[in-house]
């Protein structure tokens, strides 16, 4: 009996995996810790070591969104050095609340394309940072994004990630329309 719980629990786990692994979205809906786990699955090789590129922190093109769904913007006021890895970047970069944009619901591709899309880079690639305040995100847009990025002639980069301390620092001060002092 004790070999049939454990085939049986086997197979449960393998339907389980195979089910959720096929697709980062359900729907509209973005999980990070999923996406994180499967990129750690993919880039991990026969030995069991864990091959996966390098996360960055910051990229030049950043949209928040946070606990409500709303969208927020902010760039870089000069493109970061690619050497920036995941234990070398900065963990403030003075980021400023008059320098973080609030995006129309509804307008977001619209805001893309404006401020993004349409701007000269310095680089080949552009570099899109999504900041989330949940690890679920539950966006239309974000999917879309995701979709346009793969499009190699469109050259861009995106990564997904929980949205940084200063960044939820930065924001609160911003909704609230107070001073902000930033930690160096």
């Amino acid at each position: 009996m004790n070999m049939f719980n454990r085939t049986l629990f086997s197979i449960i786990i393998m339907s389980l995996l195979l089910t959720t692994a096929c697709n980062h979205f359900d729907d509209d809906l973005y999980i990070i810790s999923k996406s994180d786990s499967l990129a750690k699955i993919e880039h991990t090789n026969k030995d069991g070591i864990s091959l996966v590129p390098p996360k960055f922190k910051y990229a030049p093109y950043t949209f928040i969104i946070d606990s409500a769904g709303n969208f927020y913007f902010y760039c870089m006021p000069e493109e970061r050095p690619q050497s920036f890895f995941d234990g070398d970047e900065p963990e403030y970069l003075g980021l400023q609340p008059n320098r973080v944009f609030s995006v129309p619901n509804g307008f977001e591709q619209k805001f893309f394309e404006r401020n993004v899309l349409y701007q000269k880079s310095s680089r080949g690639t552009k570099g899109i940072m999504i900041a989330s305040y949940k690890d679920s995100i539950n966006s239309k847009f974000l999917k879309d994004l995701i979709e346009f990025t793969k499009v190699k002639e469109n050259k861009m980069g995106i990564q997904v990630r929980l949205a940084l301390p200063e960044e939820r620092e930065v924001l609160r001060f911003k909704l609230a329309g107070l001073y902000y002092d930033p930690k160096f």
